[in-house]
């Protein structure tokens, strides 16, 4: 079976949100990239600003990042909900490559603000992965907006409640 690599750094980072999409993804572990920043530049459909990673070749920028394998049949929902961006292959500190989505260029705007429950949904996972405390507190502090539809809302916090109960992840040997 062809299974893929898949480096999340946005609202999949949780591996319980990406099970939503992908049920077979399992989390294979983390890694950090060096020379990369978060950005919520993306302009998502519902209008707000969606995660973006951008190069810098600066050492002191970095993005941590979770890395899932799952069988490519299963590819089809994630593509779905990753409308606006194209799909790149990167390669990790370690020297193997993972694909990943990074927004199109005609869905960039660097005025997007994102909603504040897809801002803490990535905030959770950074948790939940063990990312360092700053790492998580300069995307916590990142600005955001409520989102114009209650129900929308309403239901990404129920979300991201219970992605906030579950154990914080440990990894293997």
């Amino acid at each position: 079976m062809n299974r893929l690599r898949y480096l999340a750094y946005g609202s999949n980072l949780h591996p319980e949100r990406l099970r939503r999409r992908v049920p077979t993804a399992e989390l294979e572990g983390r890694v950090c990239l060096t020379g990369w920043r978060l950005t919520f530049h993306k302009r998502g459909y519902d209008g707000s600003g969606k995660g973006h990673l951008v190069a810098t070749e600066r050492s002191a920028d970095r993005v941590w990042c979770a890395v899932f394998t799952f069988p490519a049949r299963d590819r089809g929902p994630l593509d779905e909900a990753e409308r606006g961006y194209g799909v790149t292959t990167l390669t990790l500190p370690d020297g193997s490559r993972a694909f990943t989505y990074l927004a199109l260029p005609e869905r960039l705007d660097t005025r997007a603000v994102p909603y504040d429950w897809y801002r803490d949904l990535i905030a959770t996972g950074a948790r939940y992965l063990g990312a360092p405390g700053d790492y998580i507190a300069a995307i916590a502090d990142h600005p955001a907006i409520a989102d114009p539809d209650p129900g929308r809302g309403a239901h990404h916090r129920r979300l991201i409640a219970d992605l906030a109960d579950l154990p914080a992840w440990k990894p293997g040997p």
